[in-house]
């Protein structure tokens, strides 16, 4: 499952974040991983960063990969500056959505239907 955010994570986006992404990670039958498509994300704050850390947990609690794809490099830095990019593993990090796909195909053995 590809989803994307357009404008900035901070305090008044990222719950919205947080709600999308539990939904579709406990109301997806099937679903293996969701890519973040982060090419839209132009801003992020500490709290942006913080609320992605809590995706990342709800993700890991729900069975479902995390990865994201086409983050710009001033939301990078602050995602590397706060942890995050070390609690996901920079190998989840890619440079467009098809090579996230591609690499959570390969990672789970096979095509899926999300």
């Amino acid at each position: 499952m590809v989803l994307r955010l357009d404008g900035g994570l901070f305090f008044a986006t990222s719950d919205a974040l947080e709600d999308r992404v539990r939904e579709v990670a406990l109301s997806t039958e099937g679903i293996t991983a969701i890519v973040l498509d982060c090419e839209g994300i132009d801003f992020i704050d500490a709290q942006g960063s913080a609320k992605m850390g809590e995706v990342l947990e709800l993700a890991l609690q729900a069975g479902v990969a995390l990865r994201l794809a086409r983050v710009k490099p001033a939301v990078k830095e602050v995602l590397r500056r706060d942890g995050f990019l070390d609690r996901l593993g920079e190998d989840r990090t890619h440079g467009n959505v098809h090579r996230a796909v591609e690499a959570q195909i390969e990672q789970s053995g096979g095509p899926s239907e999300n």
